[in-house]
């Protein structure tokens, strides 16, 4: 058997918040040592403090692994903005984590990544191995903010792996991640160590241990099909051969009271990676938010670098389905179960911009997750960019979306 739990704590004082975090882990586990631990808060913690709580209650055995958040999600909690921490441990005699880290991420993504997926290539494991990575979406390194770009650092994984020659990804799902919504300065734990701009990953295998995963987003298409026919890294220059904010513009229409300024963040486009005329399916779909407007060429700003000259896109209208939500969260349980699987750990990759605070709902979406997991241990984080293994099989950045994952062992 594996055994997991998570902790939650709120408290403003980072060391005891953290002790408390983790002792909750322990209690719902049921356990008194573990193996591994996922730690996660918002920036208001000191990175330092905050980890010397978990480990005067964990010990120095446990692997440690995590990350800034800007808000954390667990079974029974749920929150952000303020001095939200979560724990989850691991416990096994099965299962095996393996940890990895890259620290050269800023302005290296792609070789950042490469070195990452080798690293993971490198080790023999018991079983298909199941992957999750993150990498600092915050780039302080000059003093001023930059964002570290997941669409390199995916490509460079991706090259590791073999994908462009035949190869393919391992089950995979990860997150660029940040502390708050101001960008500041984000903190990486890995063990003992606390580090920026860095890459990491986890792999769990051995003991018929598989990851699961969800697509859920917070978009439907609101246009028909366009094409970038021009672009600059992550500036879209021109859609259909004209200035792209002025196409925009037009497909948005006049009366809806939208001006060039509130593009940024509201714009969303999508990119259907499967069959174009088959209808919306969360699993091929991927979006893409537009950070804002160059007003001198009438250009989009996005958060990645990918939507290239040739790429079909979509407007994407935001629409939240409360029942959806937890309707997908219980079939993928009701897939686990069809296998004869028992599930250990669901871990939830929420877009920050999906939180209520700031996608203007009264509710929060991620608690239909939380209903309709129960018991089943969760640790979820608000984050800036998802990232999910589409249908086809590549691992690809989101944005606006919830990706939920689960790992799993047979019952016997």
């Amino acid at each position: 058997m594996t055994y997991a739990g998570t902790g939650f704590s709120s408290r403003t004082d980072s060391f005891r918040a953290g002790a408390e975090a983790a002792a909750a882990a322990l209690d719902q586990a049921q356990v008194r040592t573990c193996e591994l631990a996922i730690i996660m808060s918002t920036s208001r913690h000191n990175p330092q403090q905050f980890l010397a709580g978990v480990r005067a209650v964990l010990g120095p055995k446990p692997q440690v692994l995590g990350t800034y958040a800007v808000g954390v999600i667990t079974n029974e909690h749920l929150g952000y903005d303020g001095y939200q921490c979560g724990v989850a441990v691991l416990a096994s005699t099965t299962v095996r984590a393996d940890l990895f880290l890259q620290t050269d991420l800023a302005d290296n993504e792609f070789a950042c990544g490469q070195a990452l997926a080798r690293q993971v290539l490198a080790r023999t494991y018991d079983g298909p191995p199941s992957l999750l990575f993150f990498y600092d979406s915050i780039n302080r390194t000059t003093g001023r903010f930059r964002m570290n770009m997941g669409t390199p650092l995916l490509a460079g994984m991706a090259e590791a792996f073999g994908v462009n020659a035949g190869g393919q990804w391992p089950t995979a799902a990860g997150a660029g991640t940040m502390g708050d919504m101001q960008f500041r300065e984000s903190f990486q734990w890995f063990d003992d160590k606390v580090l920026s701009c860095t890459a990491s990953a986890l792999v769990l295998s051995g003991g018929g241990v598989q990851m699961h995963q969800r697509i859920m987003h917070g978009c439907l298409p609101a246009s028909a099909y366009h094409t970038v026919t021009k672009a600059e890294g992550p500036v879209i220059l021109e859609i259909d051969h004209r200035p792209a904010a002025l196409v925009l513009a037009d497909i948005i229409g006049s009366d809806s009271g939208l001006s060039f300024e509130d593009y940024g963040w509201f714009i969303t486009l999508g990119v259907n990676k499967g069959d174009k005329w088959g209808g919306f399916h969360e699993e091929s779909y991927a979006n893409r938010m537009c950070v804002g407007v160059d007003r001198k060429r009438n250009a989009l700003v996005m958060v990645e670098p990918d939507l290239v000259e040739g790429s079909e896109i979509q407007l994407m209208r935001r629409a939240f389905d409360f029942d959806y939500i937890y309707t997908e969260t219980r079939s993928l349980l009701a897939e686990i179960e069809a296998a004869a699987r028992r599930p250990i750990l669901a871990f939830y990759i929420d877009c920050a911009g999906r939180a209520g605070a700031y996608s203007g709902n009264d509710q929060e979406e991620a608690r239909e997750v939380q209903k309709a997991l129960g018991t089943i241990p969760l640790l979820g984080f608000y984050t800036g960019v998802e990232i999910a293994q589409l249908a086809t099989g590549n691992v690809v950045p989101l944005d606006w979306t919830g990706v939920l994952c689960i790992w799993s062992e047979p019952k016997e």
